[in-house]
């Protein structure tokens, strides 16, 4: 029996250009548009200003992992089997008619075809004959439809998929800045819904960019918050306890307290 085609991230590539480009954005205003990165944009808006909130606030009391309606995310893969070409039309249609799911296997069996070689794919049961140069095009579209759609692993992977896909390097995103921009904070978003909707690797993720400074200015408190949060849950397959004294180890006391403080506030809006 043929297994599943895995899905391999290519992070590194993206990783390295965002922690080129850091911070935050100084001169980019998006344009008032109809399309789907500008609707979103928008909803998402107040979602970024509750951030700012949380980040601002504390309480006085770390809470217990006892009512959280955190998770780890437990689906699996898509079962990515059978000829590309005999799927693409009706997955492509589900995707843009908002099934998430759809968006998300048709979306994995571009970037298999785009980047597996020939080898794998006959081992795991994949045919890519006939599929486009025009078809593979569409693969971080795909993506992207994922995760406004509510797939958390799109919403969590986004940055690393599309950014390596749409800005090879940083003198593309350079040359192309206002539309690296929006993309940065389109994929933040996306990062901060898998979060808000109790995603236990949100957190974390979170946690590692405010860390290295990707996507966001570096804020070690803001990390060390999302870190705690996430390990607070009691869901982390992980221990993340070194990773936090490691970082404790160039912290303040108050800023150790303040980063704790907030991570009660996140867990009271991502878990409760």
């Amino acid at each position: 029996m043929k297994k599943a085609l895995p899905i391999v991230f290519l992070a590194v590539t993206a990783l390295t250009l965002f922690y080129f480009i850091g911070g935050s954005p100084t001169h980019h205003a998006p344009e008032e548009t109809g399309s789907e990165t500008e609707v979103f944009l928008r909803e998402h808006a107040k979602k970024e200003a509750e951030e700012s909130r949380i980040q601002a606030s504390g309480t006085e009391k770390i809470a217990t992992p006892a009512n959280y309606r955190a998770h780890v995310i437990t689906d699996n893969e898509p079962f990515l089997q059978g000829l590309v070409v005999g799927q693409f039309d009706e997955l492509s249609q589900k995707a843009r008619e908002g099934d998430g799911q759809a968006a998300y296997k048709l979306a994995q069996m571009l970037i298999a075809c785009a980047t597996a070689d020939q080898a794998s794919l006959e081992e795991y049961g994949l045919d890519c004959t006939g599929v486009s140069q025009e078809m593979l095009a569409q693969r971080s579209d795909f993506f992207t439809l994922a995760a406004i759609n509510g797939v958390a692993k799109a919403q969590i992977h986004h940055s690393a998929i599309v950014g390596a896909d749409k800005f090879l390097d940083a003198d593309t995103a350079v040359k192309n800045l206002n539309e690296f921009m929006k993309f940065r904070d389109m994929t933040w978003g996306f990062k901060m819904r898998a979060a808000q909707g109790g995603s236990v690797e949100a957190l974390v993720d979170i946690g590692l960019h405010y860390e290295q400074g990707v996507l966001r200015d570096r804020d070690i408190v803001s990390a060390y918050a999302y870190v705690f949060a996430a390990q607070r849950t009691g869901m982390l397959r992980a221990d993340t306890n070194d990773l936090l004294n490691q970082w404790e180890e160039g912290m303040q006391p108050d800023q150790i307290e303040d980063a704790q403080r907030r991570a009660n506030e996140i867990l009271r809006w991502c878990c409760n």
